[in-house]
């Protein structure tokens, strides 16, 4: 009897271990789990930040410049702008290293200036001045890339004790790139990538994670990204193609008709809701290259 009765319970525990990791395999795996992994592999610190003070000559707690490849190869592209400009250095690291001959970089800018001329306050011009003088004396640079949180300043942006209107946005937009393509330069204009996201909610405990790995309402809803982006598209567009400025536009690649991707698996693309993580700009290379290739190789 007792034998029988040790059967029986050895049987409903199999059973019941059977039925829990089939549940358990149907829901996608440990929801747990699948959170911490999330956790363990990204970071929301800045991982391209360095010190301006190789251009401006002096080191500032508004600093977002990197050297890039400019000590290893000849240099041929200057990225500027503001903070974003520093984003995208990650996106030019992970081309290179997916493109042989992708040219060598060099990124200068500091935070909420985003590097026109006679733009902002005395340190914005300051910085902006030193870049324009650093890319003039350097021949060898072909490519101005500027890249900057368009939609933050282009219908006008207070400082502290000065306020940059949209025209003045407008008429300085213009003419620093103007003043580039006199110099020789092509300059190519990077826009922002999708904005309004919480990219920290992706690791939360809370969130339930699919068969694939996503975070259920992780990504950004379309409309809510359109709307924080406002109409700055339609300032600089016109302005750019009067110009014959190409634009690279990461929308294209991490939003379809609905929403905006801000998790690919377990990796979180953006680092704070506006910049780009470095998993953001590996994914950008990885879906928009044949775009780079030809506004860098051509």
């Amino acid at each position: 009897m007792y034998s029988k009765r040790l059967v029986v319970l050895l049987t409903c525990t199999i059973a019941i271990v059977g039925i829990g990791g089939y549940i358990v395999y149907q829901d996608g795996g440990l929801r747990d789990r699948s959170a911490a992994k999330v956790e363990s592999i990204n970071t929301f610190s800045w991982q391209n930040r360095q010190s301006c003070q190789f251009i401006s000559g002096q080191e500032s707690p508004n600093d977002f410049c990197n050297l890039g490849s400019s000590e290893q190869r000849t240099l041929s592209v200057a990225l500027i702008g503001d903070s974003y400009s520093n984003s995208y250095s990650m996106m030019m690291q992970a081309y290179e290293a997916a493109e042989p001959k992708a040219p060598a970089f060099i990124q200068m800018a500091i935070g909420q200036c985003p590097s026109l001329l006679n733009f902002g306050p005395p340190i914005c011009q300051q910085m902006t001045n030193a870049v324009f003088d650093y890319i003039q004396s350097h021949r060898n640079i072909k490519v101005v890339i500027l890249a900057a949180n368009w939609t933050l300043y282009a219908n006008g942006f207070n400082y502290p004790g000065l306020s940059e209107s949209a025209n003045s946005f407008k008429t300085k937009f213009e003419k620093t790139i103007a003043a580039y393509q006199q110099m020789g330069k092509k300059v190519i204009v990077f826009l922002p990538p999708p904005q309004g996201s919480d990219p920290k909610a992706c690791v939360a405990r809370s969130i339930q994670f699919s068969k694939q790995g996503n975070a259920e309402n992780c990504n950004l809803p379309l409309s809510k990204a359109n709307q924080q982006e406002g109409n700055y598209r339609q300032i600089i567009l016109p302005i750019l193609e009067k110009m014959h400025v190409s634009i690279f536009d990461p929308f294209i690649y991490f939003c379809n008709e609905t929403e905006c991707k801000i998790i690919d698996g377990a990796k979180i693309l953006s680092l704070d809701g506006g910049h780009m993580s470095r998993y953001g700009t590996q994914f950008l290379v990885e879906r928009g290259k044949e775009k780079i290739d030809a506004l860098l190789l051509q």
